[in-house]
């Protein structure tokens, strides 16, 4: 856990002291996040024969409204839980409280905006960067390792994988945990290969690669939220009765390997029900959309003949090539 990468300072400068400066291991995986991520997306946007400065115009937009929506998301979800007065508490950002979702819904409705105003398709802008964002997830969660949060539920000691972090984390000190964040960011790694790999070279429609994103991100997520721990909102499906305080290994069978899974949980004496936090619940709802979205364009750009690649420039034409060899 290194949640402070390195400092500087303080120094004296004209007899007064300025520092210490610390480079803190989340904002810096942030920071290479965007960095990585336009690099791709503007090889990307070459490759199809787009402006790749239009990229990094964008990319801006994007980095702001993704910060800006995510806190925004977080406060909403846990106003209840901000520390008086409230509304200051909101502006603390830099005491955690990202919510990827609502980040994601702003960096997509910047986008919408931008190719509007810029007449740039959105779809293909979507599918230029969409594996950047996998992949500056990866960087994300990474950074979340680093400084404790969104850590995992209590695991049995030897458990090959248990992360057990020490004193001074945001999040639970001294106990094994399971290692929900290094599971995303392998989980977001191994989703930019398989989009910058294979998908963005063999898609049929514009909008292939943010519907493959949001469907695999979204399963990805769903699972990995019953193993963590950390506070987030939840809402009850059902539930049901069973003998008290079974366990993984009581109970057996299927019922046994759904509590193992944390999808069983016992809620008091003998009541077990399934609860999905509203990361869960918006991951339904996302990936709905995402499998709506790849039937209709699909068969829209198919009826319409869109090509998935922007049009090549006209060769110029033989008078005009003549007369440049003249001229030389």
């Amino acid at each position: 856990m290194y949640p402070i990468l390195m400092q500087f300072g303080p120094w004296r400068i004209f007899n007064h002291e300025l520092g210490p400066f610390a480079l803190h291991s989340y904002g810096f995986m942030l920071a290479t996040a965007f960095i990585v991520g336009l690099f791709f997306a503007r090889r990307e946007a070459a490759r199809l024969g787009e402006d790749p400065d239009r990229v990094s115009d964008l990319s801006f937009w994007i980095i702001l409204t993704s910060v800006i929506g995510s806190r925004v998301w977080h406060v909403v979800v846990f106003w209840h839980e901000l520390s008086p007065p409230r509304l200051l508490s909101a502006f603390k950002i830099w005491e955690g409280g990202l919510v990827y979702y609502g980040g994601f819904v702003a960096a997509v409705t910047a986008s919408i905006i931008y190719c509007r105003l810029t007449k740039f398709d959105f779809w293909q802008m979507a599918d230029i960067i969409s594996p950047s964002i996998a992949l500056g997830l990866m960087f994300g969660r990474t950074g979340c390792t680093l400084v404790g949060c969104c850590y995992g539920k209590p695991c049995p000691p030897d458990f090959f994988a248990a992360i057990t972090f020490p004193p001074g984390t945001i999040g639970v000190a001294g106990t094994p945990l399971y290692p929900t964040q290094p599971a995303e960011a392998l989980g977001c790694l191994a989703i930019f290969l398989f989009l910058w790999l294979y998908l963005r070279r063999r898609r049929t429609f514009r909008g292939e690669v943010l519907a493959a994103f949001v469907i695999l991100y979204s399963a990805l997520r769903f699972v990995l939220e019953f193993w963590r721990d950390d506070p987030r909102g939840f809402a009850a499906l059902f539930t049901f009765h069973a003998t008290p305080g079974l366990t993984a290994k009581t109970a057996g069978g299927l019922f046994g390997l759904l509590l193992w899974a944390n999808t069983f949980k016992e809620m008091a004496h003998g009541v077990y029900g399934v609860s999905l936090s509203e990361s869960q619940m918006t991951g339904v709802i996302f990936s709905a959309a995402a499998v709506a979205l790849w039937v209709w364009k699909s068969r829209r750009d198919r009826l319409l003949g869109v090509a998935v690649a922007a049009p090549a420039p006209p060769a110029p034409r033989a008078a005009v090539v003549k007369r440049k060899a003249k001229r030389k």
